[in-house]
């Protein structure tokens, strides 16, 4: 045998071992738990391509003052937070967490463009149009990281989607890095927390003059889930077929079927499909905790220390198969809206605060402890500062689509108002829902309240 063809066949033999490898690390078990291949290449491949994009930022003056992390979790439910991540939960014993944080947008873009500015989607313009591609927000609107920038801060975003596309909230980074991440494992359109751990470190362990205000946005307990096993607690519940798993194609447009089902009323949620998407999103947030606890307590390792601010914040919740919903931006339920709010810095006592909280209000409330000049106001600021609080949120531009893709129904716009024990929900079809909390959670019925309408109709859209 020649000694080319030995080459070639240890080659082929060589690539065939890759592959089965490649297929048993992703298998997937007999209870819906996969394990997601880890890349360290492709980590090193992330990080030489931050490092270049880091070496090009402009010098800037020497300035003193805090450095602020913003650390936001999309898809975070406050419900399964509370008993999924223990090392963030020992990291919040020194912060001041916020037990009745609410959301007021509930999709990826909108609610980070909420966060940086302080507006209602329908203020800062930045949503789902009708064709579902994403609406840039004009350019008038200003944002918390031009504030930052404005004042000498170096800023700079991590994003854990690969390409995605500038609509307005990338305003004000001098660094934006997410377009340049190398390829996310297969099953998953986001890199995971394990993959962008290391891009936070190096981005604070950079030499600079200037404090930092660094946000990330980490995507895992977003769908497609992908529970790894060792974080499943109980693999009895996982159902594998209906899990939305993106190798299988069978499998996921299975699961693609039932989640339209659901939302347009031709399906329904049955209490183990519940339980299995539950457990998915708190394995999942388990998978989470591991990587973000380990990067909150090496934070003063890389000059992020107690005179300085970190907050951890969930920018929406998921719905998961309550009143016939399932996954981000679909629904205004409290499964979406309730997220967990954790802040540490100077100034802030440790501690827990139960009064209503938007995380509408996080920019104005950072700008003001940080001495600097305020965005402009949104239109439901009066109405949130009133005693007692009245928090609102809305769900812009979702088209119900069936299987095929074709849209089946009017452009949804809902738009909700929480006060104390009772919250209104007006749909896009004009339906007002009433919903009140009880010990047992949220129950919704058919219904009006004039005293939340007129608060509702009085911050609506012009």
């Amino acid at each position: 045998m020649r000694r080319h063809d030995r080459l070639f066949i240890a080659a082929a033999l060589l690539g065939a071992s890759h592959l089965g490898y490649t297929a048993w690390v992703n298998r997937v078990a007999p209870t819906g738990a996969v394990e997601v291949l880890s890349d360290e290449a492709m980590i090193a491949e992330d990080l030489a391509s931050l490092r270049v994009r880091l070496r090009e930022l402009p010098e800037q003056a020497p300035k003193a003052g805090p450095d602020v992390v913003l650390i936001v979790v999309n898809g975070a439910r406050a419900d399964l937070w509370a008993e999924t991540t223990p090392e963030v939960s020992a990291w919040a014993e020194g912060a001041l967490s916020y037990k009745n944080a609410r959301a007021a947008a509930v999709e990826p873009a909108p609610a980070l463009m909420t966060l940086l500015t302080g507006l209602l989607p329908s203020e800062h313009g930045l949503y789902r149009e009708s064709a579902g591609l994403l609406r840039a927000a004009p350019p008038a609107v200003q944002t918390l990281t031009e504030r930052l920038h404005d004042a000498g801060y170096r800023t700079v975003q991590l994003t854990a989607r690969r390409g995605e596309r500038r609509s307005g909230q990338e305003r004000g980074f001098d660094l934006r890095f997410g377009a340049a991440l190398s390829e996310a494992n297969d099953r998953l359109p986001y890199q995971s927390a394990e993959r962008m751990v290391p891009l936070v470190e190096s981005t604070l362990a950079w030499p600079r003059q200037a404090p930092i205000f660094l946000q990330v946005s980490l995507d895992d307990p977003l769908l497609p889930w992908a529970p790894r096993g060792p974080y499943v607690v109980d693999t009895d519940v996982l159902l594998p077929q209906v899990m939305p798993l993106k190798r299988d194609g069978g499998r996921r447009r299975g699961f693609e079927a039932l989640r339209l089902g659901l939302l347009n009323g031709e399906e329904i949620a049955e209490p183990e499909h519940r339980l299995a998407w539950r457990a998915a999103v708190a394995a999942e947030l388990r998978y989470l905790d591991d990587s973000l606890g380990a990067l909150l307590s090496r934070l003063p390792s890389l000059g992020v220390g107690d005179e300085d601010y970190v907050i951890v914040v969930g920018a929406f919740g998921q719905a998961l198969g309550e009143d016939g919903v399932l996954g981000e931006g679909r629904s205004l339920g409290e499964g979406s809206l309730r997220v967990p709010l954790l802040v540490r810095g100077p100034g802030v006592a440790p501690g827990e605060v139960t009064t209503p909280f938007s995380t509408r209000a996080l920019a104005a409330w950072l700008l003001d402890t940080l001495g600097l000049p305020p965005l402009p106001p949104s239109r439901v600021a009066q109405a949130e500062a009133a005693s007692p609080a009245a928090l609102f949120a809305e769900r812009l531009g979702r088209i119900p689509q069936d299987f095929t893709g074709r849209v089946s129904g009017p452009s949804p716009h809902q738009r909700a108002v929480t006060q104390g024990s009772r919250k209104l929900l007006v749909d896009e079809t004009g339906r007002p829902i009433l919903c009140v909390f009880e010990a047992q959670g949220e129950r919704c019925h058919d219904g009006d309240d004039d005293a939340l309408r007129a608060l509702l109709d009085a911050v609506s859209p012009p």
